[in-house]
């Protein structure tokens, strides 16, 4: 069992960031992206499980399913990170195509799994408030790319 005397100091937690600022469509975007969706942006049949912290700086993952809390079934997380914060997770090191259909105001990319499985990430670039991470495991890509529309339409 380690002491205070064999226990390195270690540094202080880091400083949350304020939370996105509601007052810009960016800020909008993230702080819709970080808490609740509305039911109709989510695909059919998913609802909310929870929104845990992906680090000290605010950012947040939020976990939807598909049937009830007990099935393995497909799952979608949403990942709202502050401009500047990366989270290594699926879809890192993947190959990201522009979707220009829904880039505007903000970037929007998507990525597949290469090895063929039913798994895709789609990031939206929302500067300067930071990037929504879709990331769909049983998630049809169509599905995916169309919530991250509805989504970006919630906010106007």
């Amino acid at each position: 069992m380690a002491t205070a005397e064999q226990t390195p100091a270690t540094a202080p937690p880091a400083t949350p960031l304020p939370a996105f600022d509601g007052s810009t469509r960016e800020g909008a975007l993230l702080r819709a992206a970080a808490g609740e969706l509305d039911p109709v942006v989510l695909p059919a049949g998913f609802h909310y499980v929870e929104t845990v912290d992906l680090d000290l700086s605010g950012s947040t993952s939020s976990v939807y399913v598909q049937g009830q809390p007990e099935d393995q079934g497909p799952g979608l997380y949403v990942h709202a990170m502050h401009e500047g914060v990366t989270v290594e997770g699926l879809g890192d090191g993947w190959e990201f195509e522009e979707v220009p259909e829904l880039s505007g105001e903000e970037t929007v990319t998507v990525a597949s799994d290469p090895e063929g499985l039913e798994r895709s990430v789609v990031s939206i670039d929302a500067p300067p408030a930071g990037t929504v991470r879709l990331i769909g495991d049983g998630v049809p890509r169509d599905e995916l790319l169309a919530t991250a529309g509805r989504l970006l339409d919630s906010v106007g």
